[in-house]
């Protein structure tokens, strides 16, 4: 005769198979259920320019496509000193960051104004360049990973989300 286990041990057993293969099958079925993508700050960030400027732009995207806006609507990219630009598209349609700093509304000058009156707002990546940065996790040398925004940008998150805790080195 051979041996019996305790009904609660098996029955303990057979839900977790049951629950692993509703998991399974749930995955499977709605894959837009997965968790892809952490999007950016829903609030404003205000980021020190490399001149010591500031300026205040609306993180957009998530750890795979990401970019800033203006609080009026001009896309921004990060050039290769770390501070941001306004974007522009290149011959291919391409986003590039311009030769212009991105600054706030009332801090620019009458010739920055008379050149953003010819970019249109809200430019966006094309389709291959975003398909591009997608799949390489938006590592392009356009956007240096040592520039120090992301590092601005965490710290300014652990202001935000984790007030009771204090700053400790390495986190």
């Amino acid at each position: 005769m051979s041996p019996q286990h305790p009904t609660g041990v098996l029955s303990y057993c057979k839900v977790r198979k049951l629950l692993y293969l509703f998991l399974v099958l749930a995955d499977l079925t709605f894959p837009s259920l997965r968790v892809s993508a952490i999007t950016a700050a829903p609030d404003p960030v205000t980021f020190r320019q490399g001149d010591g400027s500031l300026v205040t732009l609306w993180l957009k995207g998530d750890e795979r496509l990401r970019w800033a806006e203006s609080t009026d609507g001009f896309t921004l990219l990060p050039g290769p000193d770390g501070s941001y630009y306004y974007a522009i598209s290149d011959r291919d349609g391409n986003l590039v960051p311009s030769s212009f700093p991105a600054r706030d509304p009332g801090q620019r000058s009458q010739r920055e104004n008379l050149w953003l009156s010819t970019i249109p707002k809200g430019l966006w990546f094309n389709h291959s360049q975003a398909s591009a940065l997608i799949s390489r996790g938006n590592r392009n040398p356009e956007i240096p990973a040592d520039s120090g925004q992301f590092q601005q940008y965490h710290r300014h998150l652990r202001t935000q989300c984790l007030p009771g805790f204090h700053e400790r080195p390495g986190l």
